[in-house]
C-alpha cells in the first residue's frame, strides 16, 4: 500500500516539474525583444522563420534596416485595414523608434519607410513609371542667315546703289524732273542695313550721274546740226532703252528694242540713228549687266 502511494507521488511530482518547464520555455519564446529598456513602444516584432515573398526585406539591408522594414510592413497593413491616409512619418513606430544611437535610428527609419511603401504598393498597386518621352523627329536646323552687310562686302551695296541710281535717273528724265539724286526716295531712305548706307549712296550717286549724262549729254564726236540732233536723240534713247531692259529683266540686246528696229525719222537717217542708239545702249548696258563700274 505504501509502495503504491510512493509511486503515485513520484508520478505527480514529475508531471508538475514538466509542466513548469514548458511554461518557462513558452514565456521565453513569446517575450518581445527590445533595443531599449522598458519602452513598450519600442518593441520589434519577431521576424520568425525565414520568409520569401513581397514582404521580405531586400538582401542588401542591414539588420537594423531589415527590422524597420518589417515593422513598416505591419504599420502599412494596419493603416490599410483602418482606411487611414497613407503616411509613414505619422506612424508612432517612425516618430518613436526603439532606443538606439542616432545613426541606427536613421537606418531604422529608412527601412521602415521602405517597408511601409512596399505594403502600400502591394495593396494599391505600384504606379507604372511614366513612359519615356517620344524621340523627336529629326528636324534639320534652320539655315542661319547672317546680316546682309558684312565687312569687306561693300562692293555689293555700291553696285546695288549704282544700278538703282541709273533707274532713278531714267524715271526723272521720263517725268521731266530736275536731275538731282538727293530728290530720290531710294537715295534718302535706302533699303539696306544701316552699316551699308554709305556704300549704297556712293553707288547710287555715281549711277545716277552717269545715266543722266548718257541720256542728256552729247558725246564729243557728235556734231551739232540736223544729223547731230538725230544722233544725239538716238544715243539718249539707246541709254534709256538699256535701263528699261535691265529694269524689266530682259536680256541686253539693242536689236530687241522697237526704237532700234523701227526708228522714227527720214529713211536716209535710219543708219545714223541705229548707230548712235547702239552706242548709247551699250554704254549703259556694259555698266549695269557687267557687274557695274570698276571701283
Amino acid at each position: 500500500m505504501n509502495d503504491r502511494l510512493t509511486r503515485m507521488f513520484h508520478i505527480a511530482l514529475f508531471v508538475l516539474a514538466a509542466s513548469w518547464g514548458l511554461g518557462v520555455c513558452a514565456y521565453a519564446a513569446g517575450a518581445p525583444q527590445q533595443y531599449g529598456y522598458g519602452q513598450n513602444q519600442g518593441r520589434i516584432p519577431d521576424p520568425g522563420p525565414p520568409q520569401s515573398g513581397w514582404d521580405v526585406p531586400p538582401p542588401n539591408m542591414s539588420q537594423i534596416q531589415a527590422d524597420g522594414f518589417r515593422t513598416g510592413i505591419l504599420a502599412g497593413q494596419d493603416d490599410i485595414s483602418h482606411q487611414i491616409q497613407p503616411n509613414a512619418t505619422n506612424r508612432p513606430e517612425y516618430r518613436n523608434p526603439p532606443k538606439m544611437s542616432f545613426l541606427q535610428r536613421a537606418m531604422y527609419r529608412d527601412g521602415f519607410q521602405k517597408g511601409y511603401q512596399r505594403a502600400m504598393d502591394r495593396f494599391y498597386g505600384t504606379p507604372a513609371p511614366p513612359p519615356p518621352p517620344p524621340q523627336p523627329a529629326y528636324m534639320p536646323p534652320p539655315p542661319v542667315e547672317g546680316p546682309r552687310y558684312r565687312p569687306g562686302h561693300d562692293m555689293e551695296y555700291r553696285h546695288q546703289g549704282y544700278q538703282e541710281g541709273m533707274l532713278g535717273a531714267l524715271h526723272d528724265t521720263d517725268h521731266n524732273r530736275r536731275p538731282d539724286p538727293n530728290n530720290r526716295d531710294e537715295f534718302r531712305q535706302p533699303n539696306v542695313p544701316y552699316e551699308a548706307v554709305r556704300f549704297y549712296r556712293e553707288g547710287f550717286r555715281r549711277g545716277y550721274d552717269e545715266a543722266m549724262d548718257a541720256m542728256t549729254g552729247m558725246p564729243n564726236d557728235i556734231a551739232r546740226g540736223s544729223h547731230g540732233d538725230v544722233m544725239m536723240r538716238a544715243y539718249h534713247e539707246g541709254a534709256a532703252g538699256a535701263i528699261r531692259d535691265w529694269d524689266n529683266h530682259r536680256r541686253p540686246d539693242p536689236n530687241n528694242r522697237d526704237e532700234f528696229r523701227q526708228p522714227a525719222g527720214p529713211p536716209d537717217m535710219q543708219h545714223l540713228y541705229r548707230d548712235s542708239f547702239r552706242r548709247g545702249y551699250m554704254r549703259i548696258a556694259g555698266q549695269i549687266y557687267d557687274n557695274g563700274p570698276r571701283w
